[in-house]
């Protein structure tokens, strides 16, 4: 009889503890969740701001890309550098060298970044 009434103890305990750690849990990712929140409000409120004192969003704003022909019709080519590119990946790259004083290099990239902007280093001396 006393070793069923530990045995149940054991458990009771063992139960509280599981419950604590999934509770501690469930409150570290409510609370990574209000932080985010928190974030995406500061955000709204400054974009919100700047539109107020006229200033262009720059993510809505888009450079000119001059259809060639539908990116499904046109075979996806090669360049020098081995990528593999499709004809919207191509003006994109075009349009970034030429709205911009650097330049961009294409590269395979498993996150999606086919061009990368190259950023001139200055002599600080």
């Amino acid at each position: 009889m006393a070793f069923s009434q530990s045995n149940s103890r054991g458990n009771t305990i063992y139960n509280f503890f599981f419950f604590c750690e999934n509770y501690a849990r469930f409150l570290s990712t409510l609370i990574v969740e209000l932080q985010n929140r928190k974030i995406l409000e500061e955000l709204q409120l400054k974009k919100q701001m700047l539109l107020k004192q006229g200033v262009a969003p720059t993510l809505s704003t888009s450079l000119a890309v001059t259809p060639t022909g539908s990116p499904s019709n046109l075979p996806p080519t090669q360049p020098s550098d081995g990528v593999v590119m499709s004809a919207s990946q191509r003006a994109a790259l075009h349009n970034a060298n030429a709205a911009s004083s650097g330049y961009f290099v294409t590269q395979d990239s498993s996150f999606g970044n086919l061009i990368l902007p190259v950023l001139p280093r200055f002599d600080t001396k």
